[in-house]
C-alpha cells in the first residue's frame, strides 16, 4: 500500500473509534471468539522463540556484521 492508502485507512479507523454510532457494517460477527482465531497473535508468528541470552547474542552479532560493513563501505578522504 502507498502512503494515501495508508492514511485513508487510519482516517476511516480513527472516524470509527471516535465516532458516538458505530456503523452496521462495523459490528463485528456475532460468533468473535472464531473471528478471532482468524487473527493469530503476533508472538505466534514470530518463528524464533529463542532465549533472551541468545537473542541478546543474535543482536551482538548483527551489530558487529552491521559495523563491518559500514567500515567497509566508508570512503576515505
Amino acid at each position: 500500500m502507498d502512503g494515501m492508502a495508508v492514511y485513508n485507512q487510519i482516517r476511516i479507523f480513527l472516524d470509527i473509534l471516535t465516532s458516538k454510532e458505530i456503523p452496521l457494517n462495523y459490528i463485528p460477527p456475532q460468533d468473535f471468539k472464531n473471528y478471532l482465531d482468524l487473527h493469530p497473535p503476533i508472538d505466534d508468528l514470530n518463528p524464533y522463540r529463542d532465549s533472551i541470552s541468545r537473542l541478546r547474542w543474535r543482536r551482538a552479532i548483527a551489530k558487529v556484521i552491521e559495523q563491518n560493513r559500514t567500515a567497509r563501505t566508508k570512503v576515505l578522504p
